[in-house]
């Protein structure tokens, strides 16, 4: 339903919004769109907030500027808290439209946000914050709900919970009165135990809310509880006192959640006691695993879930002693799971002479020497035999000798284990994950049968197979979206490019445009041409002309510029907009009719459609640091004929090289003057000048676009801060000047058509390293990425429509990829397990240089920027190479 303001009188600025009701989870993001439109005779600036809600949940936007006549479309982002208190629930807004400079004729509109991952409406009406849960055992999952009372009277309900253990669940008083419209926050905590009560897997909950007087009146709410996987054991080792020959039991019993594999092993340091293995008791719910067909030494024991199992050993002297005495050796039992779980135990074990005493008189010598002959012609037969035998060791025992060697075979044998395991449960027909595969199924098809979902894509494996998606890769179709959130998306898991349109679906999402539309602003240009030519996918209007972009063809008219011929009528009201000499306007223009409506431009990411030119020779020359000569030094690399160029031969450290616009001059940091300071030298290494010459230490330094000016960080003021000089090294400025530490700055021109550039830069001003952009006017502050995790080394597109940088908000050092607006998606391009750091932008190729330690030691690859392989590996030398940036023309 559309919302309209009205006033009096005509007003010159009339808002309106697509919406009045918006539903949001706890930690995602909704925008609410708006329209704005200048009546009056003269360009007006507004300034759009939101009201109503806590700090913080919306973000900022920047004042709109309009033409007379023109409208644009506006999105509100707002982005609550996840599983913060009092985040649930309804939220009345105003979206408040203000011009700026005056207090005249505010608009107001009016909604309401729910945030709630799930609304059940009802006599009582339950909003839940998520509706799954993932619980270790031994740890608690809270819970969180509220409840409103939407009857006409004042009642009194009943909270109940079902699917699980009672002693495992915390909850307030279960009796809660209510007045007509009351709403409350409720929390119940869930505890499984550390116990193999805790099946691992999915379990289902009910919550229901029923009405005291009449329980067949009640709301129920059904959430996804699961619970992880846990390995444990516990091992007793009977006798205690131990006599060669006697038979010693090792007792295992499985105290996790999931089945397990266990390897036991036997080991005396001097080889004196050799060890047999007794077979399995009868009626033994343990199962003997074949690790290794190749190793019969390498064997386990799978025990079930609370269930236990038992192997019997027999040590035995080789070399038995022939009298009596009170020598002992020392037998280590080890156990470890193929989860890693290790434990030992020790026993003494005792000698037997083969000779009683009573039998050795001692002064009966001549017959002691025959008897000691014949006993050492007779053992040596069942030595050799014995030593030829070593390597047949019986069925359970591993002669390992420590727990770290056993736990090693456990891993190297995990795999081989499981088969064996699914051979021994039930023909393989169990389906212990219950993800649709039996045993059988998940072994031939390579996935883990202990875990639904093998690679983590949010589709249970049983439901990929179906699909015919592969459940070991959690992006199949390669296009950037796992499987999971292509079903949930309705894009196709098979297919990169569901609706196309040139743009992989998941670049789509990451711009915004619609993965299932190929013209997502209905301009008659597709996503990809669109983005092939750099206009906005998401604005029908890319540069406020009164034309489409699908009307505008380059080079005239052009789409970027709104006066293409530079007689100073846009194009949309020029009789002829690529002729100069023609400056009558449209019969609509000269009538005073508006333009066509326009949209706020969304800056596109910009991408090559089809394959990438073939590598090398297709991306000009490289800089980068290198210590292949003993220390670090700039390089230039031809990648057209592989001719490398060193370009600085110092005994000091020579880093972070940046070439001007016009590719003219080299940005460098060195500390040969004692320090670090920003130097300038020609193209080819000639006349290198210090252009800082400070004190304090100057790092980063960045071109404008113009190559007029660098700005750098620098902490001469006792923190780090980003300057601004001259490109001679005057006029330096403090430009951020903030107590936190701003750091690693890059340029870029947030529009074409403004004259205004910004600085993308690093601060830890929120606590941890964010980017941050900001106008070279110091106006336009906005958080860019906005996200826990550390974030930095900003490099912006050129053309200033795209930001990469670092972030380990995956668990290591990866490169992202986002708009540069306030809540775009940030995409993780390179999605690699080594760290991966020091993007840079290859300008007009759509491809991003970066460094990566994924061969060993440090080196410069390069990837598409829709994360396909673009070149890979550029560098290939075993020294360290870091630091890449773009050589210009």
């Amino acid at each position: 339903m559309s919302q309209e303001s009205s006033q009096k009188k005509p007003a010159p600025i009339r808002a309106a919004l697509r919406a009045d009701a918006w539903e949001v989870s706890p930690g995602e993001a909704v925008q609410i769109a708006a329209v704005i439109e200048n009546r009056g005779e003269e360009g007006e600036t507004v300034i759009v907030s939101i009201k109503g809600l806590p700090a913080g949940w919306a973000k900022e936007t920047a004042p709109i500027r309009l033409l007379p006549g023109a409208r644009k479309d506006v999105l509100l982002t707002v982005s609550p808290p996840r599983q913060a208190e009092g985040t649930l629930g309804r939220y009345p807004l105003r979206i408040r439209f203000e011009r700026q400079d005056t207090d005249d004729r505010r608009i107001e509109l009016e909604g309401i946000l729910t945030v709630a991952a799930f609304t059940e409406d009802g006599l009582i009406t339950m909003l839940m914050d998520s509706l799954q849960y993932t619980v270790v055992p031994g740890s608690l999952a809270r819970v969180a709900f509220l409840v409103n009372h939407s009857g006409l009277e004042a009642q009194s309900f009943l909270l109940s919970v079902r699917g699980v253990p009672s002693a495992w669940i915390s909850a307030p008083e279960p009796k809660i009165d209510l007045e007509p419209g009351q709403e409350t926050r409720m929390e119940i905590t869930i505890r499984p135990p550390r116990s193999p009560e805790s099946r691992a897997g999915r379990h289902e909950l009910f919550l229901r809310m029923a009405n005291a007087g009449d329980e067949d009146v009640f709301t129920e709410v059904e959430i996804t509880l699961t619970i992880e996987a846990f390995n444990d054991f516990n091992l007793s080792v009977s006798p205690s006192d131990v006599t060669a020959g006697d038979t010693v039991q090792v007792r295992i019993e499985n105290t996790g959640n999931i089945p397990d594999v266990y390897t036991v092993a036997a080991h005396e340091a001097t080889g004196d006691l050799k060890i047999e293995m007794l077979p399995i008791e009868p009626g033994s719910r343990a199962e003997v695993v074949d690790l290794d067909e190749q190793d019969p030494g390498k064997w386990g024991l799978r025990i079930p879930v609370g269930q236990s199992g038992s192997v019997s050993m027999v040590p035995r002297l080789r070399y038995p002693p022939i009298f009596a005495g009170s020598r002992s050796w020392r037998l280590e039992i080890s156990v470890a799971s193929i989860s890693g779980a290790a434990r030992q135990a020790v026993r003494n074990v005792a000698g037997v002479s083969m000779v009683p005493g009573w039998l050795l008189p001692a002064g009966v010598v001549t017959i002691l020497l025959a008897l000691c002959l014949a006993v050492f012609i007779v053992i040596q037969q069942p030595i050799a035999a014995s030593v030829q035998a070593t390597g047949t060791a019986n069925a359970l025992l591993a002669p390992t000798g420590t727990i770290e060697a056993l736990q090693t075979i456990a891993a190297q044998a995990t795999q081989t284990a499981v088969q064996a395991l699914t051979q021994s449960a039930g023909a393989g027909g169990e389906d212990a994950d219950e993800d649709g595969l039996t045993f059988d199924q998940e072994i031939a098809q390579g996935t883990d049968p202990l875990n639904p979902d093998t690679d983590g894509d949010g589709l249970m494996d049983g439901e990929e197979i179906a699909r015919g998606t592969d459940p070991l890769n959690p992006d199949t179709d390669g296009d950037g979206l796992m499987d999971g959130e292509e079903i949930a998306r309705g894009t196709d898991p098979l297919n990169p490019d569901t609706d196309g349109d040139g743009v992989s679906d998941g670049l789509e999402v990451s711009l915004g445009t619609n993965p299932l539309d190929p013209d997502s602003d209905d301009d008659g240009s597709t996503d990809g041409q669109e983005v092939e030519r750099g206009t906005n996918p998401l604005d029908p209007d890319t540069d406020q002309d009164g034309l489409l972009d699908g009307q505008e063809t380059p080079p005239c008219p052009d789409p970027l510029n709104p006066d293409s011929d530079g007689d100073g009528i846009v194009d949309g009201q020029d009789l002829d907009p690529c002729d100069s000499t023609n400056p009558s306007l449209t019969a609509t223009a000269a009538a005073g009719a508006p333009p066509p409506p326009t949209f706020t431009p969304t800056p596109p990411m910009a991408t090559a459609t089809g394959a990438p030119p073939p590598f090398p020779g297709d991306i000009g020359r490289i800089l980068f640091v290198s210590n292949r000569d003993g220390n670090q030094e700039i390089y230039l690399l031809d990648t057209a004929d592989n001719n490398l160029v060193r370009l600085t031969n110092n005994a000091s450290e020579d880093m972070q090289p940046v070439i001007s616009p016009d590719g003219a001059r080299i940005a460098f940091v060195s500390n040969r003057d004692g320090n670090r300071e920003i130097y300038v030298m020609n193209a080819d290494g000639s006349n290198q000048v210090n252009l800082s010459n400070n004190p304090g230490d100057d790092d980063d330094p960045t071109w404008a676009p113009d190559g007029s000016r660098i700005a750098f960080t620098s902490n001469r003021d006792g923190n780090d801060e980003i300057y601004i000089m001259n490109a001679d090294g005057t006029g330096v400025i403090n430009f951020t000047n903030n107590p936190a530490n701003d750091s690693q700055p890059d340029w870029y021109r947030p529009n074409p058509a403004d004259p205004v550039w910004a600085i993308a830069f690093t601060t830890d001003r929120d606590g941890n390293r964010e980017i941050y952009s900001v106008r070279t006017d110091g106006t336009g502050l906005t958080n860019l990425t906005d996200d826990p995790a550390d974030d930095h080394s900003p490099a912006a597109y050129p053309a200033g429509n795209l930001l990469a940088f670092v972030s380990d908000r995956d668990g290591n050092q990866e490169i992202y990829v986002t708009s540069l607006i306030p809540g775009a998606t940030q995409s993780n391009l390179t999605n690699h397990p080594a760290a991966d750091h020091s993007p840079a932008w290859i300008p007009n190729e759509n491809r991003v240089l970066f460094v990566t330690d994924r061969d060993g030691n440090l080196e410069i690859y390069l990837i598409q920027v829709d994360g396909s392989d673009a070149g890979g590996n550029i560098t290939q030398n075993p020294a360290g190479e870091t630091e890449p940036d773009w050589f210009g023309p």
